[in-house]
């Protein structure tokens, strides 16, 4: 593939047994617009055991420059991120992308869909809409200069404030691309608008969304759910806009488990409901009165896709088990299972 411009800036954590016959699968994060990929760092020793974990800088953001004459586009964003790959030589990846950088990752398993086994989207949407005070008064303190003013005008829905602490390093980061690029971004991203396309992915697909996201909200998320063919969607309970940076340990952990079981083949889903489950021998079939018994058993008053998805969750815990049993952990740590029900601390 041709590449116009100079290599993104970028960091590939590869831990994987070195003797192996075969690379270890590729997991890369991208991350939000403005972002860079240190803002990753937390997330990966939960995938290092197993994956190679690679973090970009986009255009013009973090640490990679933005040259002279180059325009903001999908095919720009993607361009640049095959270049990485196959100066790795990564044939196919997982890619996990946060807000902006899952708008990219659409377009991406659209136009490249052989280079991609599945999607996580983190906070993001299909269409960004802007917000309700316009996207110029919203950009004004960008045109002013001033970074940490624009992030700190809607720091509640998009950090939290139970970490100060956590939010000035995450808005520090960010400062490392210039308030200028920054209003560009978010100008150009308004315009884009991926909701038909996004029929065309055929990988599986995972969407989570912080439950007190407002820059992207739960509407989103269902347009993604529901157009996307083998999609499911994670909420985050009690959560922000950019729960992917605030608390990287709680969704790097619902992410890594959608991930292992792209690769181990027992991700499956029900293209009817815009919904897709995890289970180890497939989501099961539930009839009204067998849903009915999980609801007395759980004592939830569940919908059949509920009950089908509690199904699916003891499915694959019972799966587990028994890989479990039967796996000659040798010198390993055998795996740690945990539920997404898990709450963060």
């Amino acid at each position: 593939m041709a590449q116009d411009w100079p290599l993104l800036y970028h960091v590939l954590d590869d831990f994987s047994e070195p003797w192996r016959a075969e690379p270890a699968p590729a997991v890369l994060l991208h991350h939000g617009l403005a972002g860079n990929g240190n803002l990753f760092r937390a997330w990966v020793p939960s995938f290092a055991n197993r994956y190679r974990v690679l973090r970009i800088d986009a255009r013009g953001q973090g640490r990679s420059p933005l040259p002279d004459g180059y325009a903001f586009s999908l095919d720009g964003f993607v361009n640049d991120t095959l270049a990485v790959m196959d100066h790795l030589s990564i044939q196919r990846a997982h890619w996990i992308g946060t807000s902006g950088g899952g708008i990219i990752g659409q377009h991406a398993a659209v136009v490249a869909p052989a280079r991609f086994a599945s999607l996580t989207l983190v906070a993001t949407t299909a269409r960004f809409r802007g917000p309700a005070i316009g996207v110029d008064q919203w950009l004004a303190p960008l045109d002013r200069g001033d970074t940490d003013e624009f992030f700190r005008q809607d720091i509640v829905t998009r950090f939290g404030l139970e970490a100060p602490e956590r939010a000035d390093w995450i808005i520090n980061e960010i400062q490392r691309t210039p308030p200028e690029t920054i209003a560009a971004l978010h100008r150009w991203v308004v315009g884009v608008d991926l909701s038909e396309a996004i029929r065309a992915i055929t990988c599986p697909a995972l969407i989570v969304t912080g439950e007190h996201d407002t820059l992207m909200d739960m509407s989103d998320a269902q347009l993604l759910a529901d157009r996307i063919p083998n999609a499911r969607i994670h909420v985050v309970e009690g959560h922000p806009h950019n729960v992917g940076y605030t608390h990287p340990a709680l969704v790097g952990g619902v992410v890594r488990r959608f991930i292992d079981s792209v690769e181990d083949g027992t991700a499956t889903g029900d293209a009817s409901s815009g919904a897709a489950y995890l289970s180890a021998s497939g989501a099961p079939d539930v009839t009204a009165e067998e849903a009915r018994t999980i609801g007395a058993l759980s004592g939830l008053d569940l919908s059949g896709d509920r009950a089908r998805q509690l199904a699916g969750t003891l499915s694959a815990f019972l799966g587990q088990q028994e890989r479990l049993r039967a796996l000659d952990t040798g010198d390993r740590e055998p795996a740690v299972m945990t539920f997404e029900s898990e709450q963060s601390t």
